[in-house]
């Protein structure tokens, strides 16, 4: 439950920043439902909008997820000549080093450069990371690494492309 609690929270403060509108118990005509799925191991939720772009909110061929670490939510959206796609995976015991040396490894191998890290622990909010890749001059890629007390490890790649 402490996971599902989380996971929405964390799509909710998503689809703000996404510019999407999500209603409980009214009528949007701008977003379609959520699709949550619930399985006894995880929670896995979806959260999509309709493109209004000529841009693929599909997740990017160049974006490889780790495989060992589970999806636990995805969500994405299109605006005009933008599109913001985002999954969020969740991992039991892997440590920061381990995620940034993968998305490092496996981003660079994909033609992406990074731009941006940060790096942060704390006694009170735990480890967290968040490291930036750009290919060209319209395609971005973040992966926010965090531990949380309530959620345990979770991490989030947030790719986002733009057109001219």
């Amino acid at each position: 439950m402490k996971k599902f609690l989380g996971a929405a929270l964390v799509f909710g403060i998503l689809a703000v920043f996404a510019g999407c509108t999500i209603s409980v118990g009214g009528e949007d005509t701008t977003t379609p439902a959520t699709t949550t799925t619930t399985t006894p191991a995880s929670t896995t939720s979806t959260t999509s909008t309709s493109s209004t772009s000529g841009l693929s909110t599909d997740w990017p061929a160049d974006v490889i997820v780790n495989p060992d670490w589970e999806v636990t939510g995805t969500s994405n959206s299109s605006y005009e000549d933008s599109v913001y796609i985002t999954k969020t995976q969740s991992c039991e015991s892997c440590t920061k080093d381990e995620v940034l040396k993968y998305y490092r490894d496996t981003l660079t191998a994909q033609g992406w450069s990074e731009y941006s890290f940060t790096d942060s622990s704390s006694a009170e909010y735990g480890d967290s990371i968040s490291v930036s890749f750009e290919k060209g001059d319209s395609k971005y890629v973040s992966i926010y690494y965090s531990v949380w007390d309530y959620l345990g490890t979770t991490i989030d790649i947030s790719y986002s492309e733009y057109t001219y």
